[in-house]
């Protein structure tokens, strides 16, 4: 079988149709790749961001409850300001802190357990931020406990170790 010759202009033709095919899909591939490097490392910012919040937050409040005790003594009864400033760290802790717990790899660990069992979740599941809200200010023994598995919990996150 004889190839029939193709003419010089179509072997241009042809050539650069087959080149800017390969680089097309050279540049869909190295596109797609740094899009999956990107949100990985996207995904391990936010969550230190969150485990970082969660436990700066915590801290903040701990220090506050304990500059309260020291000027007015142990059975200090909260004013409106104070517990307004406990009340919006906590809020900003809450999508963190649900967002680390509902994404970890092995939901079943005993830190997630233990996390649960320190906010109470399974008895107050149903009810609204403001009374879990107040159930965690009104209860500040919560703070240590909760600072200690969140820590543990960040320790242990393969999704961070990497980062």
């Amino acid at each position: 079988m004889v190839i029939p010759e193709i003419p010089d202009a179509w072997k241009y033709v042809i050539s650069s149709l087959v080149g800017g095919g390969i680089a097309i899909f050279v540049t869909f591939l190295n596109n797609r790749y740094q899009l999956k490097k990107d949100s990985k490392s996207w995904e391990k910012e936010k969550l230190w961001e969150g485990y970082q919040k969660c436990i700066s937050n915590l801290n903040l409040i701990d220090g506050l409850l304990t500059d309260l005790s020291a000027e007015s003594g142990v059975n200090h009864v909260l004013k409106i300001g104070e517990r307004e400033k406990i009340f919006t760290l906590y809020s900003e802790i809450f999508p963190y802190l649900y967002w680390i717990i509902y994404n970890y790899p092995n939901p079943q660990s005993e830190e997630i357990k233990a996390l649960k069992e320190i906010i109470e979740e399974e008895k107050i599941k149903t009810t609204k931020l403001m009374k879990k809200l107040n159930f965690l200010i009104f209860n500040p023994k919560l703070l240590n406990p909760m600072k200690q598995e969140l820590t543990k919990l960040m320790v242990n996150d393969p999704r961070i170790s990497k980062l």
